[in-house]
């Protein structure tokens, strides 16, 4: 690994930098979940990640699934949208442990982040994730807004 691939590793784990190990496993408040959707980057298309078995994370998976983020500190990968608004639960894979079954990650038969993305809580997590957007980003008024109206 070459100095400039551990420096943006380095600097992609630093919880300050928004790696999504720092925010599994807690209860988010708001101020957690925006710093999980909008200071979390999709990793460089030039890094190259570790290789487990012979296989390795591949940043393109975050073309197709937006919602993926890797973690240099647990070398997985973690869903930002059920990071930020599923309840945690011990042991899941793309909140808790992270996901690091990189032989299975595509594919049409074992493909786990496909799997996820279609999946009924991933969905639900991904609904509340465009609505906090919009309302932090202003695009829509939040609930207290309309209460206060009545």
């Amino acid at each position: 690994m070459n100095i400039f691939t551990e420096s943006v590793l380095k600097q992609q784990s630093d919880p300050t930098n928004s790696d999504p190990y720092f925010f599994s496993g807690k209860s988010l408040n708001d101020s957690d979940r925006t710093q999980l959707l909008f200071d979390i980057k999709m990793s460089s298309s030039t890094t190259v990640f570790p290789a487990t078995d012979g296989r390795r994370y591949s940043s393109k998976w975050e073309e197709k699934f937006p919602w993926l983020r890797y973690s240099i500190q647990k070398d997985a990968a973690f869903c930002i949208n059920c990071l930020a608004f599923c309840n945690y639960k011990d042991g899941d894979v793309f909140t808790d442990k992270g996901f690091n079954d990189w032989k299975n990650a595509t594919g049409s038969k074992r493909g786990v982040l496909l799997s996820h993305n279609e999946s009924k809580t991933h969905k639900q997590a991904t609904n509340k994730t465009i609505n906090y957007k919009q309302i932090v980003n202003k695009k829509e008024k939040d609930t207290c807004f309309y209460l206060k109206k009545l």
